[in-house]
């Protein structure tokens, strides 16, 4: 079963977002490493509380791509199950037809 609400194919689609994920948790390991060093570097807390927002931001992100990445399995293996039923029921067909040939 093709899914209307996708344009390319689920499985293309997981592993682009996958690499997604993975540059935003590469994002987030930078972004605290600057953390570490804006709280050791500066007495002041506003470069800090900048940084933790785009640290916060950046667990937003991946958490929606972890989320996407769950429903697309799904959507991979529902279309998967689709593909076996539908050649479960040609071949139970294709049986059928040799059958009543058979009996013919």
């Amino acid at each position: 079963m093709k899914l209307p609400f996708l344009k390319a194919d689920p499985a293309k689609v997981v592993a682009d977002t996958q690499a997604a994920l993975a540059a935003v948790e590469t994002k987030l390991l930078e972004l605290s490493g600057q953390r570490t060093a804006a709280l050791l570097a500066s007495d002041g807390t506003d470069e800090v509380a900048a940084i933790e927002r785009s640290i916060e931001a950046g667990e937003r992100a991946a958490q929606i791509h972890r989320d996407r990445i769950a429903a697309l399995h799904g959507a991979v293996q529902r279309q998967a199950q689709e593909a076996w039923l539908q050649r479960i029921d040609a071949a139970v067909a294709d049986t059928a037809k040799g059958l009543a040939r058979w009996n013919a």
